[in-house]
């Protein structure tokens, strides 16, 4: 299976637990939990992939959170070897299917998502103890097809058709974004 691009955003995820591990360890006077969900997005339908059940998952627009999805499993990680072990269960879990050109093609968009909040420790179990959330989203994209070099043809092609369509409106949403910025005259983004 050609998954270098699944093989280098596993790679990304690997390599950016660590630093962010080793912001904690430096910083003892906030207390951290680290949090963990997956998703993948098949034929439109999003699924969790930390779950065994495929009912398909509904978005939710929330005015505090933003766009959120309902019955999401959100594991808090214990360690390392947790991490790799969901990033396991993950791997298992996401569609794959064979077409002429590649016998195992991933037929999904997979996002994994990474919450930490932070406190500080003198104010723990306080009610007026304030919490700092980030959270930061790896995203691995499904790759685009040509039907006519896939040879596709009932629920392959119906899958190239909607990995396409789904990498049209990202690619959309990308310029739409970089035409604000731009007619803002906004350079980066902090």
């Amino acid at each position: 299976m050609d998954k270098r691009k699944t093989y280098t955003m596993t790679g990304i995820t690997e390599y950016a637990l660590p630093d962010i591990y080793g912001y904690i360890r430096k910083h003892q006077a906030r207390h951290f939990v680290f949090k963990f969900s997956a998703m993948e997005i098949y034929n439109e339908s999003v699924r969790d992939l930390l779950s065994v059940d495929n009912t398909p998952l509904r978005l939710l627009d929330d005015t505090e959170r933003g766009t959120i999805v309902e019955k999401l499993t959100e594991e808090i990680l214990r360690d390392w070897s947790h991490v790799i072990h969901l990033l396991s269960i993950c791997e298992a879990q996401r569609q794959i299917g064979e077409t002429s050109l590649n016998e195992m093609s991933l037929r999904s968009h997979q996002i994994i998502r990474l919450t930490i909040e932070s406190c500080s420790r003198d104010f723990l179990g306080r009610d007026n103890a304030s919490t700092l959330t980030a959270a930061v989203n790896f995203v691995d994209l499904a790759g685009s097809e040509r039907a006519s070099q896939s040879l596709s043809a009932g629920t392959r092609l119906k899958e190239g058709c909607r990995i396409n369509r789904s990498l049209l409106t990202v690619g959309t949403i990308i310029r739409r974004l970089r035409d604000w910025l731009f007619q803002r005259r906004i350079w980066h983004l902090t």
